[in-house]
């Protein structure tokens, strides 16, 4: 369906839909199915095999824990030269909101709801004023790895870093 992108940024629609899918869906997922968190893995993503082993178990420090914001599967530094395989269950507080599968509780989606922007989501989350000091959980070895070479971006950061990052190949039990 169409939707209003100012004509100075008529090459970046496709942000201004993603946008917008990503409040609809978030929307549905809280307030007409309600329920109290989502998981939310992007078309384009690789999985690892305790990926939800990994959600489950860090689910009930997010919902206990005010100083945390969001858990991501994700670790922007993820490249097999930057990590310590050998520590798979080791998990990181960062400032930074990975994104890149990640999940969130539905009393975080209530404060950002009313302000979701029409465009740049994940630039926009990454504010202080969304963040308000807050830290996401991340794992030290992704439990993520993106195929995405091919979509809005381009390809952008996919052939210089992001098909770099290692997906996690030793199975953690973290329940």
């Amino acid at each position: 369906s169409e939707i209003y992108v100012p004509p100075k940024e008529k090459k970046f629609k496709g942000y201004f839909k993603i946008a917008r899918h990503y409040g609809w869906a978030l929307n549905q997922t809280f307030f007409v199915y309600n329920f109290s968190t989502a998981i939310i893995i992007e078309d384009d993503l690789d999985i690892s095999a305790d990926i939800f082993s990994y959600f489950l178990a860090t689910l009930p420090l997010l919902h206990q824990d005010p100083t945390l914001w969001c858990v991501s599967a994700w670790n922007d530094n993820g490249k097999i030269d930057l990590i310590d395989t050998d520590s798979p269950d080791l998990l990181h507080r960062t400032d930074f909101f990975p994104g890149l599968g990640w999940m969130l509780t539905k009393n975080i989606w209530k404060e950002l709801a009313p302000k979701w922007p029409s465009s740049y989501w994940d630039d926009w989350i990454r504010q202080p004023e969304q963040r308000k000091g807050r830290a996401c959980i991340r794992p030290e070895v992704s439990r993520t790895k993106t195929f995405g070479k091919i979509g809005v971006s381009n390809g952008l950061f996919y052939e210089k870093h992001l098909k770099y990052i290692h997906l996690n190949d030793k199975y953690v039990e973290f329940t």
